[in-house]
């Protein structure tokens, strides 16, 4: 039941959809960080920069990004 197509599921940009629907966020200064190629494609459907998390320190990944 859990493994049926789902547009909120991800490659699918669905849940980055309803964030931007409720949620006064600026798309063009906003990225997504993920740790799956997954997570990257459903950025790109969303309209979002993804950067691909290494799962280490999020902060020093942040700094070295510039995010």
């Amino acid at each position: 039941a859990y493994r049926s197509d789902h547009p909120w599921r991800k490659p699918a940009p669905g849940m980055i959809h309803d964030l931007l629907d409720h949620w006064p966020v600026a798309i063009e200064s906003s990225c997504m960080i993920g740790d799956k190629s997954l997570d990257m494609a459903a950025a790109a459907a969303g309209g979002l920069n993804g950067y691909l998390f290494n799962g280490r320190n999020l902060a020093e990944f942040v700094a070295t990004h510039g995010l």
